[in-house]
């Protein structure tokens, strides 16, 4: 069935602008197209809206037509595991939209119909993988992928409450019971240290299994001059790394070993 969708979306054309926001989507040029014509019918709708009030018979036809076939196409997805949302600005748009919506000779709409908010840069559909929910809103935010591990993978996203950028660490899908008790146990040590240079984390959700923290733009890959093992750092970092193993020796001991590689995140 996903690859008969796949196939379906593929014969349509979708034009670099769309195709753009679901980059880190696994169903990217289906929700383009869809994303597009979605646009496409909703500014002529606008415009109809301010002029004659009558949507023509043949877009009202197609509208309808699209609309049922968003539906069956996502349903489809959520069936077979693929948890899809779409923005809640466009399932509200559809809502009003429906009633008048006729199949022939045209639809009349509404004298008192509200513009419909055109979303063109950003994404309105939303895989559950790509999407993390927030408790002070009602909708999702969509994250980036910044890197991964052999059993997690990092997302960054910018809490659009308090404009800060904040990073998720999830557990891969399928990994083995000891490594995603190995993840929990990571999040319950750096939960108890506290430290300037050690990141904060915040809270870990049972559901997802991931849990959000402190984001820092620096890899050992920035730090390095290349891909030796020779390097320096600037002698007020060596003071503090040195400042921290000091203190804090012991208890890392009997927590855990960390391996470093050139992707790590500090």
């Amino acid at each position: 069935m996903l690859d008969d969708l796949r196939a379906k979306y593929a014969a349509q054309e979708a034009s670099q602008a769309f195709l753009r926001l679901y980059d880190y989507q696994n169903f990217r040029h289906m929700f383009a197209v869809l994303h597009e014509r979605l646009n496409g019918h909703f500014e002529s709708v606008n415009d109809r809206a301010r002029s004659t009030h009558h949507y023509w018979a043949e877009s009202s036809r197609d509208l309808i037509a699209l609309i049922d076939e968003l539906n069956q196409d996502l349903q489809g997805l959520n069936h077979a595991g693929i948890e899809v949302a779409l923005d809640e600005r466009y399932k509200e748009a559809i809502r009003r939209c429906d009633p008048w919506l006729s199949s022939s000779g045209g639809s009349k709409i509404p004298d008192d119909f509200e513009q419909i908010m055109v979303v063109k840069y950003e994404p309105i559909f939303l895989q559950s993988d790509m999407a993390a929910s927030l408790k002070k809103r009602q909708s999702a935010v969509s994250l980036k992928m910044e890197g991964q591990g052999s059993y997690a993978i990092v997302y960054s996203y910018v809490d659009p409450d308090y404009g800060v950028k904040f990073a998720i660490k999830r557990a891969k899908r399928g990994i083995e019971e000891r490594d995603l008790l190995r993840f929990k146990r990571e999040f319950d040590v750096m939960k108890r240290l506290s430290f300037p240079y050690v990141l904060e984390v915040y809270q870990y959700d049972q559901e997802r299994n991931e849990y959000r923290m402190e984001y820092c733009d620096d890899t050992l890959r920035g730090l390095l001059p290349d891909e030796t093992t020779s390097f320096h750092f600037p002698l007020g970092s060596v003071s503090r790394f040195s400042s921290f193993t000091g203190s804090t020796t012991s208890m890392a001991r009997s927590y855990c070993t960390v391996t470093l590689a050139f992707r790590t995140f500090f």
